[in-house]
């Protein structure tokens, strides 16, 4: 990677190999203190969400190397691989993109509410590695085959729903795995894209997932989606909460758009809509 950056003209003025998780969050805070005009970060979805609720409104802007599995971040700013990413970082241009907030706490892309957060919370690291993002499609039989429907109350700015479901999706950015979560969804949209359908049994849940990957999801007689810059799920029997791929509260979730909280360095083609 360091070598691929250097023979891109990029002059790397320091760098640390360090873990996930909290060991992230600790070093992004050490590093900020001196305020660096650049940052660049590589891993997942879930270092990602770390990194950008520690550059939150900061003047540092955010590189990504997407090293993931989804990479839904990566992809909701133009940047697809790691030649893209690395070139963006060369040539790139700064941009001003949302956040989404859960119950007071930053997100990069996506949050989920319900099934699709058992799946990420089961889905094992070594698995994602061997699997990709096959590794969730493995994961997910056993939740969806003791699958319970939960009895929703979605609340917000132009948003009213009630329903039987087996999952809520709320985004801030543009990409739910490899496929757009909402045909206008964009970090740059300064809104929430919020969807869920009342598809029922494992039969219907199989239709809807083989329709996300296809990108085809509203298109589903059950689904109902929405764009709003926040709103309150409420569910009859508390429901884990995740945060692009990683388990982080229960319900009830408040949802918020945090609108231009982030620098990041896009593609100079980008225009919101990759």
């Amino acid at each position: 990677m360091q070598a691929a950056l250097l023979d891109a003209g990029v002059r790397i003025a320091a760098s640390y190999a360090v873990g996930r998780g909290r060991e992230l969050t600790r070093r992004l805070r050490a590093i900020m203190k001196d305020e660096p005009p650049i940052v660049a970060v590589a891993g997942g979805d879930g270092s990602m969400t770390r990194a950008a609720a520690v550059l939150a409104h900061r003047r540092s802007v955010l590189a990504v190397l997407p090293l993931g599995t989804g990479n839904s971040f990566a992809r909701s700013l133009g940047i697809t691989d790691v030649r893209s990413a690395v070139a963006t970082l060369a040539t790139g241009r700064c941009c001003k993109i949302d956040l989404g907030l859960v119950n007071g706490r930053h997100f990069a892309n996506f949050a989920t509410v319900g099934l699709s957060s058992e799946i990420a919370a089961h889905t094992p690291d070594a698995l994602k590695r061997i699997a990709g993002v096959g590794a969730y499609v493995l994961s997910g039989i056993v939740p969806a085959l003791r699958e319970h429907r939960f009895r929703v109350k979605i609340k917000g700015k132009g948003v009213r729903f009630e329903g039987d479901v087996h999952h809520v999706i709320v985004a801030s950015g543009r990409y739910f795995g490899e496929t757009p979560i909402l045909p206008t969804a964009s970090v740059t949209s300064g809104k929430l894209a919020v969807y869920t359908t009342t598809a029922n049994g494992v039969p219907g849940i199989a239709k809807e997932f083989f329709a996300i990957a296809r990108g085809r999801q509203t298109e589903l007689e059950q689904a109902n989606w929405w764009t709003t810059t926040r709103v309150t799920v409420k569910t009859s029997e508390r429901q884990l909460v995740a945060i692009d791929g990683k388990p982080v509260d229960e319900t009830p979730a408040r949802f918020e758009i945090d609108p231009q909280a982030l620098r990041v360095l896009v593609p100079v083609q980008f225009d919101g809509l990759p």
